[in-house]
């Protein structure tokens, strides 16, 4: 899980960014981190907390239920059989980890594609756990919290290159997720 939040962290793309040809995702990230301080000093700082101290979050997320994950959760990867059932089509970062992590990164990366506010995406996600059988009661909120931070710290350079309304919801549900979770955010 470490790896996943640190996945754009500005260290971790310092070295294609030195080279000749700078995939064009890779300059955007550097572009939305350089931005980041200036439009959300809190979110930069939270983020910068995750990428040096990952376990802050990933120490916490252990102790929640697991599960598969596709990886990569957005409505580019997705398709329909021809009896109407939904297929996933990228299939480059599986592995175990927890559910709240795919819904966040679908929240990030599909918000201009969401019918619905990411408040009914969320309930209706945490409804339809409890309707399979999966008790949410003891575990969600941590992991919920946990996940929009660090999906936040992997996809924050991306809100600070896009609209207010969208960099204020991060801003708001990530801060109001470090308050509950006791992650203090270096100031």
């Amino acid at each position: 899980m470490a790896q996943r939040v640190r996945f754009f962290a500005p260290e971790v793309i310092a070295a294609e960014l030195a080279a000749p040809v700078v995939p064009t995702p890779v300059a955007a990230a550097a572009a939305g981190w350089n931005a980041l301080p200036a439009r959300s000093p809190l979110l930069w700082e939270l983020a910068r907390l995750v990428h040096d101290r990952p376990e802050a979050i990933t120490e916490p997320l252990s102790r929640t239920p697991r599960t598969f994950l596709p990886g990569d959760w957005k409505l580019g990867n997705l398709g329909s059989h021809l009896d109407g059932r939904t297929i996933l089509l990228d299939w480059t970062l599986p592995g175990a980890g927890p559910a709240c992590w795919e819904l966040c990164w679908y929240l990030a990366l599909n918000r201009a594609r969401l019918p619905e506010s990411k408040k009914a995406v969320i309930d209706r996600f945490r409804a339809a756990l409890e309707q399979q059988g999966t008790s949410t009661g003891g575990w969600w909120q941590r992991q919920l919290d946990l996940c929009l931070i660090g999906v936040m710290a992997t996809f924050g350079w991306e809100k600070a290159l896009g609209d207010k309304g969208e960099l204020a919801w991060w801003e708001a549900a990530a801060a109001a997720a470090a308050t509950r979770q006791h992650i203090p955010i270096p100031r």
